[in-house]
C-alpha cells in the first residue's frame, strides 16, 4: 500500500531536506488491526531521507521496558536533540502525520521556535511531567496539542510526551473518559483539559492545573 502520492512524497522530501542530525523512529511491534499499516507507513516515510532511520523492535523487549512503553503499537522518536521522551501510540496518519513530520525536522535541526515562557516553565519543573494527549487523525485541532507536548519533551528531560490515537486504544481512552479530542491528561490524572490550546495558553493551563 502506498501512503503517499508522488506530489505528497515530493513535498515531504523537500521538508526533510533541511535535516541536519539523524533522527531514529523506533517502532515497537504488537499485533493489532493497524500494526502492519503503521510499519509500512514508517518504512515509506523513513525512505525519503538518509538521516531518518527506522528500527523495529518487539513491544515486550527489554528495550521497550527501559523506554517505559506501556502499550503498543507505538513509535518512539529519538535524536541527540531530544532531552525527554516522545511516544506516539497508534497510526500517525491524517493530521497527526503533519505533527510527526514537524517534530522530526525539529529533532534533527534542534530548532522548534519555542516561546520564552515555555523555556521558563520547563526550567522550573521540580518533578517529572507526563503528558498523555488523546487525538484522532481527522481532528484538525489535535496537532496543536500534540506539538506542544512534543516540544516540551524535546526541551526537557523531565517530560514524557505520549500522544495516543484514541480510537485505537479504547481502554486507555475509557480510563480518562475521553469523549472529545484533543484531550491532555497530566501525570496520570493529576489534571486534564480539552482543546487545542496554543503553546502559551497550554503553558498557562498546565501551570494552573499543577498548582
Amino acid at each position: 500500500m502506498e501512503f503517499f502520492d508522488d506530489e505528497t512524497r515530493k513535498a515531504i522530501s523537500e521538508r526533510l531536506s533541511t535535516m541536519q542530525d539523524e533522527v531514529t523512529l523506533v517502532f515497537f511491534d504488537k499485533k493489532s488491526q493497524l500494526n502492519e499499516h503503521i510499519k509500512e507507513l514508517l518504512k515509506q516515510f523513513s525512505a525519503m531521507n538518509d538521516k531518518l532511520l527506522l528500527e523495529i523492535k518487539e513491544h515486550d523487549s527489554e528495550e521497550a521496558k527501559r523506554e517505559g512503553i506501556v502499550d503498543a503499537p507505538v513509535t518512539v522518536v529519538k535524536s541527540a536533540n531530544i532531552k525527554g521522551k516522545i511516544h506516539y501510540y497508534g497510526i500517525p496518519s491524517g493530521y497527526e502525520f503533519a505533527s510527526l513530520l514537524e517534530i522530526v525536522i525539529g529533532a534533527s535541526t534542534g530548532k522548534i521556535n519555542e516561546l520564552p515562557s515555555t523555556v521558563e516553565f520547563l526550567n522550573s519543573l521540580s518533578k517529572p511531567l507526563k503528558l498523555e494527549v488523546f487525538v484522532t487523525p481527522t481532528c484538525p485541532h489535535c496537532p496543536t496539542s500534540a506539538l506542544v507536548s512534543y516540544k516540551f519533551a524535546m526541551l526537557s528531560s523531565k517530560v514524557t510526551s505520549m500522544v495516543i490515537e484514541a480510537s485505537e486504544f479504547p481502554e486507555w481512552s475509557n480510563r480518562y473518559s475521553v469523549t472529545g479530542v484533543p484531550k491532555t491528561v497530566l501525570n496520570d490524572g493529576e489534571g486534564e483539559y480539552v482543546g487545542g490550546y496554543p503553546e502559551d495558553m497550554a503553558v498557562a493551563k498546565i501551570k494552573e492545573l499543577l498548582g
